[in-house]
């Protein structure tokens, strides 16, 4: 049975790189200055690197920094695959390599973190990463309003420390749906749950509200409702396979997106979207369009498409040049489509091999584990559909490596297995 790291100054650092995933500091930015941003992210990346140099081993002959097992095979191949693809067409080499090695650190931290930590301990590192964040949160909104752009037309939700209330009710649902599991958890072991908990749970359902995402709302809803009543009663043959639903849901948007929304299109106004979701399809077109042109297959290099000016000026010669998309460095708004552009076609059928790969044997996973899976799994998924999300350390990506993480664990045996 897994054991979890005695060593509180490891369940710090831990906490710690957490908080700067999921959005710290933020917008405190604005008031201390770009450099705060520089230094919590770069202090975060060096932490993870002496977390795992600190539990490697017990003498200093026995430190070592990855610990290669077969298990996480499909998750090496995707990193491999997309250092080589990047650093073959990249216009900055240098820039390249830092941006690709700390894509591999946040992978080998997530699966090192569900190597040491109990999934229940790993829900509670996560539960206190999420107080501090919320905390730091109401404090600049209540302390600070006079460096939030009041113009915006966010201005009258609730964003916390991000710049948009998708992004922040987003951070809120996955945060409540961890949580609740934690509480499912607790409550099959009949475990005492203190007051603050649930007070807890319900500031952030209250700041949700506030956010007024509706995306986030359904994130929410959801998994909460699988994870508390049907992923029991429907037992481990009805479980639903993440990577196919994964796969053909993010695929299957772009396809409608690109087809037949125009016949949603009284609907979609309705609930107060459009035809365009929000300028994104024209987006996502002019995408395809330049994609086939050049880089097809390898993209521009990860995470360096909008920092190619050649590249970007191609992109923004679609547009008019007065328009917000002939100008924007913000992403393609769709995470399958900004890997195409960054990482290619081959870097995004090696993204898809390892989700088939990790979630193949998603029935021989424990209840618990199955549950963080299909919560991450349904968050990034509906995130995804118009979001961009897979930065070398921002808490989409490493969320994302622990659930694939987990979902190479299969070790729930046979006879344990319901349904």
């Amino acid at each position: 049975m897994k054991k979890d790291i005695n060593n509180p100054l490891i369940d710090m650092i831990v906490v710690y790189v957490f908080v700067n995933s999921i959005g710290f500091p933020g917008s405190f930015t604005k008031v201390f200055g770009s450099s705060l941003g520089v230094l919590v992210e770069y202090s975060s990346f060096l932490l993870q690197i002496v977390a795992m140099l600190l539990s490697s081993g017990e003498s200093l002959m026995e430190i070592k920094l990855v610990d290669l097992q077969k298990k996480y095979r499909s998750i090496y191949f995707m990193l491999v695959v997309i250092t080589a693809c990047s650093m073959l067409v990249t216009i900055s080499r240098p820039k390249q390599l830092i941006s690709c090695v700390r894509l591999s650190v946040t992978a080998m931290f997530g699966i090192w973190i569900i190597d040491h930590f109990t999934l229940e301990r790993l829900l509670e590192l996560i539960y206190n990463a999420q107080i501090v964040f919320v905390f730091f949160s109401v404090v600049f909104a209540v302390f600070f309003k006079r460096y939030r752009d009041w113009t915006s037309s966010y201005a009258s939700y609730y964003i916390g420390l991000y710049g948009t209330k998708n992004e922040a009710g987003m951070e809120l649902a996955l945060g409540i749906c961890m949580q609740i599991l934690l509480l499912r958890i607790y409550r099959d072991k009949k475990k005492y749950v203190p007051n603050f908990f649930l007070v807890f749970l319900l500031v952030q359902f209250f700041l949700l509200f506030l956010t007024q995402s509706t995306g986030a709302i359904m994130v929410t809803i959801v998994p909460s409702i699988y994870i508390l009543h049907f992923e029991k009663k429907w037992g481990v043959k009805k479980r639903i396979p993440l990577a196919y639903l994964y796969i053909a849901a993010s695929v299957g948007f772009i396809v409608f997106a690109l087809t037949i929304i125009q016949a949603f299109a009284p609907f979609l106004e309705s609930i107060g979207e459009d035809a365009t979701l929000t300028g994104r399809v024209p987006l996502w077109e002019r995408v395809i369009t330049i994609m086939q042109q050049s880089h097809t297959l390898t993209g521009y290099g990860y995470g360096m498409f909008w920092f190619n000016d050649a590249a970007v000026n191609l992109f923004h010669a679609g547009f008019d040049e007065n328009s917000w998309a002939g100008n924007m460095r913000a992403g393609a708004h769709n995470v399958l489509m900004d890997l195409w552009l960054n990482i290619g076609l081959l870097g995004i059928a090696s993204y898809f091999v390892m989700l088939l790969d990790c979630f193949k044997d998603i029935r021989k996973l424990d209840e618990e584990q199955y549950c963080f899976c299909f919560i991450y799994m349904f968050s990034f998924m509906l995130h995804g559909f118009t979001e961009r999300a897979f930065g070398t350390y921002d808490y989409h990506t490493l969320f994302l490596y622990m659930a694939c993480a987990v979902g190479c664990s299969k070790k729930i045996e046979e006879k344990k297995r319901n349904g």
